[in-house]
């Protein structure tokens, strides 16, 4: 199993605890509501970091906003275009 899906495959609650555990924000819903030009930054090394992007960007372009995690860290390109980077 690839180990962004331990993260992606995960409940909305138990993905809150891990985002209040690893950010500075309580759940997904305090990160998405987030003010002005704030985009989350997201180490791509770490599965839970590529999974909250994925999350994140999905959401951001359902809603219609142009905003997306910025990405840095040791990834592989071709699979974020698999999970719809």
């Amino acid at each position: 199993m690839n180990d962004i899906n331990i993260y992606t495959d995960m409940d909305a609650e138990r993905f809150d605890r891990h985002i209040a555990r690893n950010t500075g924000f309580k759940s997904m819903a305090d990160l998405l509501a987030s003010r002005g030009s704030y985009r989350p930054s997201c180490d791509c090394s770490q599965p839970f970091m590529r999974s909250l992007a994925f999350r994140f960007n999905n959401e951001m372009r359902d809603r219609g906003d142009a905003r997306r995690a910025y990405l840095y860290g040791d990834y592989d390109a071709k699979e974020l275009v698999r999970w719809g980077y």
